[in-house]
């Protein structure tokens, strides 16, 4: 009997010391997100200058047209692998509810399989000595606009062409241009 009392003791203290633990866990992955939606709003915020150049990680660049500047929303975070991407939308169609998804540009390491993406376009590679990373830009597959915001949505959609035009490396990257999109 006593040997019983022991094991519910012992169980009932792993139960609350496993509910314990688990809060905390829950506590530190909810302050972890917090932290990652600060840093993405500080990279949000900081990632345009006035002139609409975009500086990603340091490592490269690209213009957005001076129109865009009211009309479009930066969302920069660091994925997984090691890479980073950049998405633009525009504002109307993001808060009507579709998306606005406008491009996505991706820095993504040499080994990342880019080519199972449903729509991408491959820029080229940021070679810095042995560190190399593929540029790949991914455009929406489906409406991202509702009939209200399709007008604005096609008109900043039609000049996504000079935004991967001016990318750019930065510091000591260097640029290789894939020849395709010449």
């Amino acid at each position: 009997m006593k040997t019983n009392r022991f094991v519910y003791l012992v169980l009932a203290l792993c139960v609350i010391g496993c509910g314990r633990v688990n809060r905390e866990a829950q506590g530190d992955t909810e302050s972890i997100r917090e932290e990652q939606q600060d840093r993405a709003q500080e990279s949000e915020s900081t990632a345009r200058e006035d002139d609409g150049k975009v500086v990603l990680n340091n490592c490269c660049s690209f213009l957005l047209p001076g129109e865009w500047q009211d009309k479009t929303k930066l969302a920069i975070r660091e994925l997984e692998n090691g890479g980073y991407v950049c998405t633009v939308t525009e504002v109307t169609s993001e808060n009507a509810g579709p998306g606005g998804l406008l491009f996505a540009m991706e820095i993504l390491p040499e080994t990342e399989d880019y080519t199972t993406y449903p729509d991408y376009r491959y820029l080229g590679r940021l070679v810095n000595g042995a560190e190399i990373r593929n540029v790949v830009v991914s455009e929406p597959t489906d409406v991202q606009y509702t009939e209200e915001t399709e007008a604005k949505y096609k008109e900043l959609s039609k000049q996504r062409q000079l935004v991967y035009d001016s990318f750019e490396a930065e510091g000591n990257w260097q640029f290789e241009k894939n020849c395709e999109t010449e």
